[in-house]
């Protein structure tokens, strides 16, 4: 009997073009912030005192700042334990972590297998940098127009507003597969947990790229999907990892469906 393929992947964080820290190594990280000992860490993880102590020793040196230092004496004799940095790590590795596995989530759904297809062909002749694929969960009346919640694949949703006549030529029904598609630069940012605009998505910064005369940031929305957001080239990128709100109003969102 043939196998099914699924995706799979693992999450590695790198410092310049050496790797830094992966799964292993973060679950290392978490057990020394959990035990306050290398060697319970080490047990715990399954590896020997050498090999967690040479990680950890990689680690600090790779990050350009101690992840682990020796805590200070006490009753107990002091013991280990992980510097502010080091804890923002495994915090910034668990959220970035959660991403990806939901995005395999959605790529191992036999249901979505058309969607995706689809998404290639749309990706060749929209410009929208944002296209999230997902079914129509709600739809009503609303100011003249009509207002479509659609549910994306890893439970988030967006919400829309069309007029009436293109409801009705895009054939839209609740249950219906759609697509959200949204310019970079309708997208903004704004602290994390605002809840200002019609639809607002918790995402992570991933990375900084740029095109002639305005920034591109890379981020990942908490149900994986990736997020486009255009940043002027003077402003005051935020960090990689850092955990923001991409927010956009409804009448941004262009919505479109299979034939």
């Amino acid at each position: 009997m043939n196998e099914a393929v699924k995706a799979s992947a693992e999450l590695w964080l790198n410092a310049g073009e050496t790797r830094l820290a992966g799964g292993a190594r973060i679950a290392l990280l978490a057990q020394v912030g959990k035990t306050g000992s290398i060697t319970r860490a080490a047990a715990a993880c399954g590896v020997s005192y050498k090999g967690a102590w040479d990680a950890i020793d990689t680690m600090n040196r790779l990050s350009g700042e101690p992840l682990v230092e020796r805590a200070a004496g006490g009753k107990g004799g002091g013991g280990t334990r992980l510097t502010p940095r080091g804890q923002r790590l495994v915090e910034h590795y668990a959220r970035l972590d959660q991403a990806l596995q939901s995005l395999l989530g959605t790529l191992a759904d036999p249901d979505l297998a058309d969607d995706w297809q689809l998404m290639r062909a749309l990706s060749l002749r929209t410009s929208a940098r944002n296209q999230l694929a997902g079914t129509v969960e709600a739809l009503f009346s609303h100011a003249g127009g009509e207002r479509l919640t659609l549910r994306l694949a890893g439970g988030e949703r967006v919400v829309a507003q069309l007029t009436r006549a293109s409801c009705e030529a895009l054939g839209l029904t609740v249950g219906r597969a759609a697509f959200a598609l949204i310019k970079a630069p309708a997208l903004h940012l704004a602290p994390a947990n605002a809840t200002h605009a019609d639809n607002c998505l918790a995402a992570t910064v991933l990375d900084a790229g740029s095109t002639d005369d305005q920034g591109e940031l890379q981020l990942v929305s908490g149900g994986g999907e990736r997020l486009v957001v255009s940043w002027p080239a003077a402003g005051q990128q935020p960090a990689p990892g850092e955990a923001v709100t991409v927010s956009f109003d409804a009448a941004s969102v262009i919505v479109a469906v299979a034939g």
